[in-house]
């Protein structure tokens, strides 16, 4: 058996399975790394992962054994190991030095091949292959952070022929190169996660005679938070790992620790819900936190969320901490919770955080700084008086500055300086944190003694960054971060079972943060990981390097990557796959599968605003909710012709990534559709039609329940109780009770005269009639590729998709306008670039629509706006806005303002505000009138400020019908032809 990709590739040769892994018997402490003994442990530990993988894919160690382990240990991996054939496992050999290769071995060069991994300037081994001219590459990343090389070398060091070295810049770059060799061989990151099989063969890919060269990560800390498993992983947790009553435990963590790197991330945030054990609950003999220890030994830094202040899980300590300490502190507050209060119990709290910080003091971290809440809420403030101001929002900024700066002495006191200026310190302006941030402490922290705390900012749950640094902030020592969610509890409405993010979507916002500065700090909130594969990978290759992701290159290279190297699939699948994947990007984009739960009024269909504003409306626009259904129903069709062409091995993986949220999407429209529709057929007075649909709703609900008990069966009921679509405090999330259809007599007797399958209406294509006086274009001839195509008004109806202008203009202030693929509900959007700055009247970049209209008056014209939000100031001072000018033939500009603000319009107790209208819709309606002659005008959408996105616009004549999917875009002709 051989590892090789091409073996007629000049100076390749082979690796033998059985070729040794050589190591550094140790790395010696030095002035670049005072850490070295810790950076030797951890390349050595996945050393063992890479030794692993090898015999996993010769089939020594059986992978399917390895697949289904919960508990493991590093022991249990070496009995493997010493177990497994010895013809086709990798041996360890530990040297001493480069000289010592001969002595060691034996002979003069008993060792053919070989894998040699080390760091640059701590391995004596990669050193000397360095200096001997061998490994030019190792100059490129030395100093570089988190950067690897991997290349074929001959004659590397004594007794040694021929290697394949991999070198790291740090000890987390060694671990990246360990693990591309892995990948290389075909060993997923997600093999654990996902259910990837291993193809055990005689062929493995492995040709590195033209070096890899990875310079390193653009983002220096990149990420994931574990949330909201309460109501599922724990569970899952306690029946499967053997430590129940501290679950999420240290074998968990182990699993999660090895994915992280595999995808080269190197931060977690760890579950820190009511269910969950704490994270550093459980400690070693020597007092340090058992799982604290273990990431510190896989090589990953522990941070926490933003309510979680210097590394404390306030749910899972506070309690505790407050039993024992709050007599000896005399701690004041009503409450247990209430004294969570710096204001009350200042002494209390730095003693709380010095406890924390003393315990983890050897392993990484990022200390986040500020404070909030217990849990996810405001921070406490009793005595707020205290605190000079003369209005609350000053004394609240106040008040957070004593907080830091207590923080950051304690920090310091804990550390020593040297070390304390070295770790990264993170403030993060979640929720109310953003308005004090915004109220003054903004320039509390241009201070120079506060300069070095990175920024980091979060969207608004849903995947809307809320505000980006200005140049001053960007510029800042620490820079500035993103906290981006992939899923989420709470209002409007809960988005954790199918982890549904809009890749795109995730795309244009992070390109946003990092052309705005937002380059230190990136984490995900994944929910409890499972079926976020993809969008979690994909987070973590935007971090790695940004410049290589684009909404357009989603489905042409990171979907076609994904399909073939997970679900085994062949060129031209993969490239199947990834056109399905754009147009489940676009239809999550129309309806959030989770969104559906926030309309539903079991009152029925006249009763409340719910219905009224966001279902579809099936008598609109030739029955739209039947048209969303029949794009469900045929990506889902299209979808199960490609599963079918994938191998057999692969589709137990291609299930849970995937194929389970497109099946489970598309059931959950047909749930909920239907159940609207029986709810108007019952309002109608069509009782055999209402009957029906309630079938239909209910056989797409019993789809659901029979394909999460598919999902807990597989794989020898690995997953069984970790998906469910009651992820809320025990609420159905996405399942329509009895109860809240239509109390109809089924009786199969009755039809009503209906047909027993219920189908759309059919619809009248706006091609399908000219109104008179249309400019009529040459029969057989199709418009001319580079002549400007405008809109014709059917019915007094013009309807156009934003990515198609008839003419852009850039902005005399460099400004421009450039299409996002697939961000929209019907297909790209437009986005008014640069990422900063506002335009000023008529300097802007601007968008030219044509259209056509019969009669001369006036229409009403609404823009669908992605509800993105841009708060805070300019560097001038000048407030932010999401606004655009639109005019027509010439008028005079209207300026339209989008909702700027995510705290100024969110309210818990409503679905009428605007935030969360927006958010459940998927866009801001901004409406405006104008006035238009018959004929051809001019339709003009100018930018003022930035990172406006569009999706769609619709100009009416007349008044139009409820409607959430709106009218089919226009027929489009050739100006020229007028």
């Amino acid at each position: 058996m051989k590892i090789y990709e091409n073996l007629s590739t000049p100076g390749h040769r082979a690796i033998t399975p059985a070729a040794p892994v050589i190591v550094d018997s140790a790395y010696r402490p030095s002035e670049r790394d005072p850490h070295a003994e810790r950076t030797w442990r951890q390349v050595t530990r996945a050393v063992q992962d890479l030794r692993q993988d090898i015999a996993m894919t010769t089939g020594s160690i059986d992978w399917h054994t390895v697949q289904q382990l919960f508990a493991d240990d590093p022991q249990a991996q070496a009995d493997r190991l010493a177990a497994a054939d010895p013809s086709a496992t990798p041996a360890l050999i530990r040297l001493d030095s480069p000289e010592s290769a001969l002595r060691q071995f034996g002979g003069d060069a008993p060792i053919d091949r070989a894998i040699i991994v080390g760091t640059i300037g701590r391995s004596a081994i990669i050193d000397t292959i360095t200096a001997n001219g061998r490994l030019d590459e190792s100059e490129q990343i030395a100093d570089r952070q988190e950067a690897f090389a991997l290349k074929e070398v001959d004659d590397p060091i004594p007794g040694v022929a021929h290697a394949i070295v991999i070198a790291g810049s740090d000890a987390r770059g060694t671990i990246y190169g360990i693990y591309a060799l892995s990948e290389r061989i075909g060993i997923s990151p997600w093999f654990w996660w996902g259910d990837v099989p291993v193809d055990v063969r005689p062929i493995i890919d492995a040709n590195y005679t033209h070096a890899c060269v990875e310079l390193g990560p653009a983002v220096p800390y990149r990420g994931f938070f574990i949330n909201d498993e309460d109501w599922s992983m724990v569970r899952w947790n306690r029946k499967k790992f053997p430590n129940p009553q501290i679950a999420p435990e240290v074998n968990y963590y182990r699993h999660v620790f090895e994915l992280l790197l595999r995808l080269r991330g190197n931060l977690l945030w760890p579950a820190m819900h009511p269910e969950s054990v704490a994270f550093n609950t459980a400690t070693g003999e020597d007092g340090v936190p058992v799982n604290a220890r273990e990431a510190e030994r896989y090589g990953v830094i522990m941070g926490t969320h933003h309510c979680e202040i210097l590394l404390r899980n306030n749910e899972g300590e506070w309690d505790q901490w407050y039993a024992e300490h709050h007599e000896q502190y005399h701690m004041r507050g009503a409450s247990v919770r209430e004294s969570y209060d710096f204001t009350l119990n200042r002494e209390a709290l730095l003693a709380y955080w010095r406890e924390r910080l003393e315990t983890n003091k050897s392993c990484e971290c990022s200390l986040t700084v500020g404070i909030r809440g217990v849990h996810d809420g405001r921070f406490n403030v009793a005595e707020l008086d205290r605190y000079p101001g003369d209005t609350t929002e000053e004394k609240e900024v106040a008040f957070m500055k004593d907080v830091i700066a207590a923080q950051r002495a304690l920090i310091e006191e804990v550390y020593g300086p040297a070390e304390a200026a070295r770790i990264p310190q993170v403030l993060i302006t979640y929720k109310e944190m953003n308005d004090v941030y915004n109220h003054g402490l903004s320039r509390v922290l241009e201070q120079p003694e506060y300069r070095n705390i990175t920024l980091m900012w979060p969207d608004d749950d849903y995947g809307f960054l809320r505000q980006v640094p200005t140049v001053a902030e960007a510029a800042r020592e620490g820079g500035a971060g993103v906290y981006y969610h992939n899923s989420y509890v709470g209002r409007p409405t809960n988005n954790t079972w199918l982890n549904s993010s809009q890749l795109p979507l995730m795309t244009e916002q992070m390109r946003r943060a990092w052309n705005t500065g937002m380059r230190r700090q990136w984490v995900i909130n994944v929910g409890d990981i499972k079926l976020s594969d993809m969008s979690t990978e994909y987070f973590l290759r935007l971090g790695w390097n940004p410049d290589a992701c684009t909404a357009e290159s989603i489905g042409a290279d990171f979907v076609r990557m994904f399909a073939r190297r997970d679900w085994g699939a062949d060129k031209a699948t993969a490239a199947e796959l990834a056109d399905c994947f754009d147009e489940f990007s676009q239809l999550i984009a129309i309806r959030q599968p989770g969104f559906n739960l926030a309309s539903l009024n079991p009152e029925g269909v006249a009763a409340g605003i719910d219905l009224e504003e966001f279902a579809f409306n099936p008598s609109s626009f030739g029955d739209e909710a039947q048209r969303w259904l029949d794009r469900c129903a045929a990506l889902t069709s299209r979808v199960r012709r490609v599963a079918d062409a994938l191998p057999d091995a692969r589709r137990t993986a291609f299930f849970e990534q995937w194929y389970y949220a497109v099946l489970s999407q598309s059931d959950t429209a047909a749930e909920y559709v239907n159940f609207w529709e029986a709810w108007a057929a019952f309002h109608d007075g069509r009782i055999g039609d209402a009957r029906r649909y309630i079938a239909l709703s209910k056989a797409a609900r019993d789809a659901i329940i029979a394909r999460n008990d598919e999902l807990d069966a597989i794989n020898d009921g690995k997953w069984a109780g970790f998906i469910k679509y009651d992820t809320h405090l025990g609420d159905d999330h996405d399942l329509i009770e009895d109860d809240q259809y239509p109390n109809v007599e089924m009786d199969d007797g009755d039809s009503d005269g209906v047909e027993d399958t219920i189908g759309g209406i059919t619809a009248t294509s706006n091609d399908s009639a000219r109104p008179a006086g249309v400019p009529a274009e040459p029969v057989g001839a199709a418009p001319s590729e580079s002549a400007p195509l405008g809109f014709v008004a059917t019915d007094g109806i013009v309807a156009c998709e934003a990515e198609h202008p008839t003419r852009i203009i850039p902005g005399m202030d460099g400004s421009y306008w450039a299409p996002i693929a697939n961000e929209g509900q019907h297909g790209d959007t437009m986005k008014a670039f640069p990422d900063r700055g506002i335009s000023r009247p008529g300097e802007g970049a601007t968008l030219e629509y044509q259209v056509w209209f019969e009669r001369s008056g006036t229409v009403r014209g609404t823009i669908n706006r992605l509800p993105t939000f841009n708060e805070g100031v300019e560097d001038d001072g000048t407030p932010r806005g999401c606004r655009l000018a639109v005019h027509v033939n010439g008028d005079e500009p209207i300026v339209l303002a989008g909702n700027n603000a995510w705290g100024e319009s969110r309210n818990r107790h409503s679905l009428t505000t605007v935030w969360e209208r927006n958010i459940i819709r998927g866009y801001e309606p901004l409406q405006f009138e104008a006035t238009v002659h018959a004929g051809w005008n001019t339709l003009a959408i100018e930018r003022v400020d930035a990172s406006v996105v569009i999706d769609r616009i619709v100009l009416a004549a007349k008044p139009l019908p409820r409607s959430f999917y709106g009218p089919d875009e226009s027929r489009r002709i050739s100006v020229s032809y007028r």
